[in-house]
């Protein structure tokens, strides 16, 4: 029974990866609002829970545990260690960080583990490349679909039928997974000796960089659209360098999945200045190294980039030349560190790069490196060999403890994780579900939404989404037709669900404190009931808008509609405080001018009111429909304004 399921285990670990490379980027699911990345980091944890559940196994039947000390093996525990702490130490709401980037880091590295520390034979690299290669070359044939018209010609959905949508997530996400792939293929292709491999490998390498090139032709800005944009890598870096000024974020950075907060919180006030740039909130840095340098801290960068830095090292002492799987390997994993340096990367790129380094290990474990060893621990000592060593299962030792602690352990871990995991991704489905049916039964995505933040109360956007409901119902209730009266029962009803809404409003900002979104999404719902006179509204608008500014400092949106509130609570000065703050963060910006011209209006000074509505006028775009508003008021102002004196003529004095 022992052999059986020891072989069992064996099997599977060797083929794991394989599917990992080959399903990965092509799985989507349209049940969830995001059909690919949640749905990809899904399939990836439940890959990670089949791989230490039969890692596990096999340590049980052989009675001890054995890992392989490769390369990367220590940078990337350390990496997730660090990963692990930040999100403990650092991150505001810790649960949500370990289930998404958290979780994932720990997941690719228990795939990591469990593979190589199992497998020394070609198969594996063999499947890897085989895998890898048809994923790839299937994803380019989509795009050569869509380039030619060929996918907006089926009957299927709309969504399917998207310019950017691509079953890898994006345009952009398959280019991450292509490049990399398509620079291996071709080495592999060029170097192979076998005549009947190099033509099929080459066609491989020729479709995928035709799905590549009609791929980098949709996200190419236009004159008249910009479908991707990166940070710009002068910002990224800024941000990075201003996170390392606190010894604390230094050393850990600001935890995982916290980069958008740490974007408002940082970024440039020059980026105000670009048109297409100053309302995006970024979720990565210019490039993933940079990400990881902001979110994980130096520890984190430096932990990353040795894992592929020491494999890359330990590949080129062997015969890479002559050998197309090395020279896969090699140049696919020079490629994927390359463009982590880049380049943002994504929960497949991730996968790519994991993939590569399990068949850098493997490969060499069957070369006999000596960069790799195999490590048995015992209960008092640990023995090292330097071969890959199989050991039997008749060769365990007589008191079992260790596999079998580590596997009740595995199992408790990893029941936690899916009591949570599978109420966020339940939640997912009721929100996507609410979504759908918004406009055809709306009471159903009523109760949907409120579903969704039941099943996952530790979300802050189900929290924020919810609020705006109540709000749009409150509303509703508000809202009368021919100037007839508001009922006294809908004023009590939308009474009740106005003081839902700032609940859940309130519960968003204790989720995600940090969070700007969820100041703002506060700071509009009172701002509404601040209208209906609703008692402490003024005050509570007043102080989520304060919270918000102080969260995104360098943000002008955020002030001027600070400095429009004042003016809605008649308070002048104060407007035009924050409304000139606005200009000095943003001067190319016309609405805070035209704001301001507005209270100088008010307030009957018609010189400095015409002056900034010229201005308003200055940055608003010709073919804009505003224009004739503006000049009207121009016209108006120009009357009011007082005329200066002519000079009294000096009287010419008689000869």
């Amino acid at each position: 029974m022992r052999k059986t399921i020891d072989k069992l285990a064996t099997n599977i670990l060797r083929f794991l990866p394989a599917f990992l490379i080959f399903v990965i980027p092509l799985f989507f699911l349209p049940l969830t609002p995001d059909f690919f990345q949640i749905n990809k980091q899904y399939l990836l944890f439940i890959t990670s829970s089949i791989a230490l559940v039969f890692f596990c196994f096999r340590l049980v039947t052989r009675g001890q545990i054995q890992i392989t000390l490769s390369p990367a093996l220590l940078p990337l525990a350390g990496f997730t260690l660090v990963t692990l702490l930040s999100s403990l130490i650092q991150h505001p709401n810790p649960r949500f960080a370990l289930m998404n980037t958290t979780a994932i880091t720990i997941s690719v590295f228990i795939i990591y583990l469990a593979t190589t520390s199992t497998q020394k034979t070609s198969v594996v690299i063999k499947s890897i490349i085989l895998g890898m290669i048809m994923s790839l070359v299937i994803l380019s044939f989509f795009s050569i679909l869509v380039q030619f018209g060929v996918i907006a010609q089926i009957p299927a959905p709309e969504w399917l039928k998207a310019k950017l949508f691509h079953p890898a997530g994006s345009p952009y996400h398959f280019l991450t997974l292509a490049i990399p792939t398509l620079i291996a293929t071709i080495g592999f292709g060029v170097s192979t000796r076998n005549w009947l491999l190099k033509p099929l490998i080459l066609a491989g390498a020729i479709l995928i960089a035709t799905g590549s090139i009609f791929s980098f032709k949709v996200i190419l800005p236009s004159d008249t659209d910009r479908p991707f944009i990166l940070l710009p890598y002068s910002a990224g870096w800024s941000i990075a360098v201003d996170t390392l000024k606190n010894p604390k974020t230094a050393i850990l950075g600001a935890g995982p999945d916290t980069y958008t907060n740490v974007f408002n919180k940082l970024k440039p006030a020059s980026l105000n200045l670009d048109n297409n740039l100053w309302t995006l909130r970024f979720s990565n840095s210019s490039s993933e190294l940079l990400t990881l340098l902001t979110t994980s801290g130096i520890l984190g960068v430096i932990l990353f980039s040795i894992a592929y830095i020491k494999t890359i090292k330990s590949l080129l002492k062997i015969n890479f030349k002559s050998d197309p799987e090395t020279l896969f390997i090699l140049t696919g994993l020079f490629s994927i560190l390359v463009l982590f340096a880049l380049f943002p990367a994504n929960t497949s790129t991730h996968v790519l790069g994991i993939v590569f380094l399990i068949a850098a290990a493997i490969k060499l474990k069957t070369e006999g490196s000596n960069s790799v060893k195999d490590v048995q621990f015992g209960i008092f000592s640990k023995q090292i060999t330097s071969a890959y060593s199989e050991i039997s299962p008749k060769e365990k030792p007589s008191l079992p403890i260790l596999p079998w602690l580590l596997t009740l352990a595995s199992f408790v871990l990893l029941g936690v994780f899916w009591s949570y995991a599978s109420r966020i991704y339940s939640s997912n489905i009721v929100i996507f579900q609410a979504a759908k049916n918004v406009k055809d039964n709306p009471v159903m995505s009523y109760n949907k939404q409120i579903e969704a933040a039941k099943i996952d109360p530790s979300d802050p956007y189900l929290k924020i989404n919810l609020s705006q409901t109540y709000l749009s119902v409150t509303k509703q209730l508000l809202t009368t037709k021919d100037g007839q009266e508001i009922t006294p029962e809908n004023k009590q009803k939308a009474l009740e669900f106005a003081n839902q809404a700032l609940n859940e409003a309130k519960a968003a900002t204790t989720l995600a404190p940090y969070d700007v979104t969820a100041w703002e999404n506060f700071a509009t719902v009172s701002r509404f009931l601040a209208t209906y006179n609703v008692e402490g509204a003024i005050d509570w608008t007043l102080a989520t808008y304060t919270q918000a500014i102080t969260l995104d400092p360098s943000n002008p949106m955020l002030r001027a509609q600070l400095g429009t509130f004042y003016i809605q609570i008649n308070n002048p000065n104060q407007a035009i405080r924050f409304l000139e703050q606005a200009i000095e963060l943003k001067p190319n910006w016309n609405a805070p001018y035209y704001n301001l011209s507005l209270v100088y209006k008010a307030n009957k000074d018609y010189a400095k009111a015409l002056a900034y509505v010229k201005e308003a006028k200055k940055y608003t775009a010709l073919d804009s429909k505003d224009i004739e508003q503006l000049d009207k008021e121009i016209a108006e102002l120009e009357k009011l304004v007082p005329k200066e004196p002519a000079p009294t003529p000096t009287p010419t004095p008689a000869n």
